[in-house]
């Protein structure tokens, strides 16, 4: 799944990225609830990205159009990136000692 950085263009196209945030958010939902069941270790750093990518577009559709529904998911996201960030934090750690 990639998320495109452009506006939406047409109505489908808003709808489709509409229909995408709404799975990604539900997604974040199901994983911050069980999160103490979640192996940080085993994923990928590919999901993380775009869930990097989901925040950052319900960010801006917040601020260009002051739908709180989008900064509630982006919050949620952020909470989910966090538990991710660990990992990679320890990853970085071993890479670069000391830096």
């Amino acid at each position: 799944m990639t998320l495109h950085k452009s506006r939406p263009n047409s109505a489908a196209s808003a709808e489709f990225l509409d229909m995408t945030l709404r799975g990604i958010g539900a997604i974040c939902t199901k994983f911050n609830s069980r999160v103490a069941q979640v192996d940080i270790a085993s994923v990928s750093p590919f999901p993380p990205h775009n869930l990097y990518l989901a925040a950052l577009t319900h960010d801006r559709i917040w601020r260009e159009t002051g739908n709180r529904r989008s900064k509630e998911e982006k919050d949620e996201l952020v909470v989910m990136l966090t538990y991710c960030a660990r990992r990679w934090i320890i990853a970085g750690e071993f890479l670069f000692p000391g830096a």
